[in-house]
């Protein structure tokens, strides 16, 4: 698994880098996410993304923003979006979006 050595190549970056890196991964991991729930969940506002992105771990974070999601996102990555938007959390929070009281 690729995930454990970058996780460990993460921390140690000296001073702010190691924070930046993983800033990066969470957009990357957004913007997939966004694009699943787009195609997959018509009509869900774009903030849907952050619930979904809260509910997961910071290692499902960093595994998602690690994949090459640029072009098109793999079969796996979209049903694993799919199952964390299907988590307690995060659909509790994507039902809050949809009567106006998310927070």
């Amino acid at each position: 698994m690729r995930l454990a050595p970058t996780l460990l190549a993460l921390t140690f970056l000296p001073g702010c880098a190691g924070v930046v890196a993983i800033d990066a991964t969470r957009k990357e991991s957004r913007a997939a996410i966004l694009k699943t729930l787009t195609a997959e969940r018509p009509g869900l506002p774009e903030a849907a993304a952050d619930c979904v992105l809260r509910a997961m771990t910071v290692g499902e974070t960093l595994k998602l923003g690690l994949a090459d999601n640029s072009h098109a996102i793999t079969a796996e990555n979209r049903a694993s979006i799919l199952t964390y938007a299907d988590r307690p959390e995060a659909a509790d929070c994507i039902g809050a979006l949809s009567t106006g009281s998310a927070g």
